[in-house]
């Protein structure tokens, strides 16, 4: 990411592949590397859910273990998390920060737009995939 980020800086590149704001942390907020993030197409954009678990053989309290996921999806902790991470909330009454907003996706983006992936659909062809673009770029 790193790399791809001092290409735009350098203005080597004008367009770049599907990458999450989160790969560019710094990067992205400053205006020295040109990039920028679009959630507005009329297709929508994709999206990955993320979780949270608990192993089943934890050591931890588990009131605690629960009362850290409850807090984690308090609607302020999930705008103030957006905005630190560089991805969209799961609570829809987050609030994302004024000078996040350009790089997150709201809540009513994601409600709206936001295309959910199968990861189980995709595993199921990547092998085909892989076999066709690495045919192709090896030609």
């Amino acid at each position: 990411p790193n790399q791809v980020a001092d290409l735009f800086r350098t203005g080597s590149l004008d367009i770049g592949g599907i990458y999450s704001p989160a790969f560019f942390p710094d990067q992205i907020r400053k205006p020295e590397y040109k990039m920028g993030v679009t959630y507005g197409m009329k297709e929508g954009f994709a999206t990955q859910l993320m979780f949270t678990v608990i192993p089943k053989s934890h050591p931890a309290d588990s009131d605690l273990i629960h009362a850290f996921i409850n807090h984690s999806l308090d609607a302020g902790v999930q705008g103030r998390m957006a905005a630190d991470v560089l991805n969209g909330p799961v609570n829809s009454k987050a609030v994302i920060p004024a000078e996040s907003r350009a790089f997150v996706p709201s809540p009513k983006q994601i409600a709206e737009k936001a295309i959910l992936h199968d990861d189980k659909a995709l595993a199921v062809v990547q092998p085909a995939w892989i076999k066709r673009y690495t045919e192709i770029f090896a030609a």
